[in-house]
């Protein structure tokens, strides 16, 4: 009787502990997370593209080429998905105090500069001037959607190296002009702090109906926070599966405290073939490119008792 007593406690443990670990650990599975727990809307939630994957390998193969989803496979779930951004965006922005938009993610790969780059072709698809700008000067690879080269771009324009025309590729896409990062600052912090910046995105604002800036991840450095400042608009995309919740919350924190306001959110690269419509509350430990940040844990009683709770054993 005792050992059987103990094999069903280790049991009940050992499932216990894994069903906190994903409880606090997990990446988000549903826009319902976002919505119930980061407090933002979801604009559009964007399925995996085996096709995306497809256009990426020849993209290695054909890097002056343009290949774009929006383009390749206009009926794809991914496109529609970006279209219903495209409606919610306009009343987003219908009391903006400008027409920039800015794309950031809480961490590296969540899809971002897809986004931005199929988003604004939609955009211009719709009739719209574009201007889209690779704001990631550190990593950015924007370019690569559009067949051309990072070298003269944003930096070089900040640096008065060269006039703003003159980095302008235009009608990348029809009605879709395209600006790279331009080259490599030794400072990209100091770049970005420039009056320069504002000055640029103003009088690109006044030339196009939408401007967007692909912009760093808000956890990795501040270059975020430092464009948003000119920047009306903030949509923030997070990964299927990759981002945390506490990882939106930590984001939209570190843009309030410049002042600065979050839109919306977009989730990105959810599984099509996953079916889900439950979802559950990943909100644990958010993760840093370099460094790690952990949450404070509430008391282990409190944690079981939500754990309860949420099973309908408790209340």
């Amino acid at each position: 009787m005792t050992i059987a007593i103990g094999t069903l406690l280790g049991l009940l443990l050992g499932v216990g502990f894994a069903f906190v670990h994903n409880y606090l650990f997990a990446g988000i599975a549903e826009a319902e997370e976002i919505e119930s727990h980061a407090g933002l809307t979801v604009y559009a939630t964007i399925p995996e593209s085996r096709y995306q994957q497809q256009l990426n390998k020849e993209r290695n193969t054909h890097p002056l080429d343009v290949r774009l989803l929006v383009q390749a496979y206009p009926h794809e779930p991914a496109v529609e998905s970006l279209r219903s951004l495209r409606t919610a965006l306009q009343f987003a922005m219908l009391n903006a105090k400008n027409n920039v938009v800015l794309i950031s993610g809480p961490t590296p790969d969540v899809g971002k500069s897809f986004v931005s780059a199929n988003f604004a072709a939609l955009l211009a698809a719709s009739g719209k001037r574009v201007l889209v700008i690779d704001g990631d000067i550190r990593r950015g690879h924007l370019h690569q959607y559009f067949g051309r080269q990072r070298e003269r771009g944003f930096t070089d324009v900040v640096a008065r190296k060269l006039a703003l025309d003159q980095v302008i590729h235009r009608d990348v896409v029809p009605h879709l002009d395209f600006i790279a990062t331009g080259g490599l600052p030794g400072s990209a912090a100091e770049v970005l702090i420039q009056e320069r910046v504002g000055q640029i995105l103003d009088a690109s604002a006044r030339n196009y109906d939408v401007v967007l800036v692909d912009s760093p991840p808000v956890l990795a450095v501040t270059d975020a926070m430092v464009l948003a400042d000119h920047c009306a608009t903030v949509l923030l995309v997070a990964r299927a599966g990759r981002t945390r919740v506490a990882e939106l919350s930590e984001s939209v924190k570190r843009f309030a405290h410049s002042g600065i306001s979050v839109a919306g959110a977009l989730l990105n690269g959810l599984d099509p073939k996953s079916g889900r419509r439950s979802y559950g509350r990943k909100t644990g430990a958010y993760r840093y490119v370099q460094y790690r940040y952990e949450e404070a844990q509430p008391a282990l009683v409190s944690r079981w008792r939500q754990i309860l709770v949420r099973l309908g054993l408790g209340r």
